[in-house]
């Protein structure tokens, strides 16, 4: 008995969802759901970061498709180590228009700053990005803003998605 009436209440749910979002809609057909793209850009990072003012990938990076009215969310996170003294890099998830294209953060001018010393370390970044439709390279990146090489590196783990 129990059972039946728990069957039967399921059932009044289900319709009554049905029928409130066809109402909602009002009857209007609702607009087909991009599929959500995923890539993988895990491994290797590079072996020594030197000091400088632009950005630079740090590991692999994929090569991810956009849609009309898709973004890409993405996050990474990288070990970094400093071969000897403490220094500062900026990090964050690049992007990249085309192979001539300078690499971007997803975030802008909005990423994380972070001191690097001889103890390798985890450091994680993520952003969202809003671009026309076309190909783009996403990938953690870097720059090494102070005056140590950042060579005590290890792996990135990190994936992106183009979703609505």
């Amino acid at each position: 008995m129990k059972i039946t009436l728990l069957c039967l209440f399921l059932q009044t749910c289900t319709f009554l969802f049905v029928t409130n979002n066809k109402a909602l809609n009002h009857g209007v057909p609702t607009a087909k759901t991009l599929p959500a793209t995923v890539v993988d850009f895990s491994g290797e990072g590079s072996y020594e970061v030197f000091p400088g003012s632009t950005w630079q990938f740090f590991g692999p990076v994929r090569t991810i498709a956009v849609a009309e009215g898709q973004k890409i969310v993405a996050t990474g996170t990288a070990v970094l180590g400093a071969k000897s003294a403490t220094t500062r890099a900026a990090i964050a998830v690049c992007y990249q228009a085309s192979p001539t294209a300078p690499v971007n953060p997803m975030i802008g001018d909005n990423h994380l700053n972070v001191e690097v010393d001889a103890v390798q370390r985890q450091y994680t970044a993520s952003g969202t990005l809003s671009p026309p439709p076309g190909n783009y390279v996403v990938g953690y990146c870097l720059v090494n803003s102070g005056r140590e090489v950042i060579g005590r590196n290890n792996y990135v783990n990190g994936w992106a998605m183009a979703v609505e």
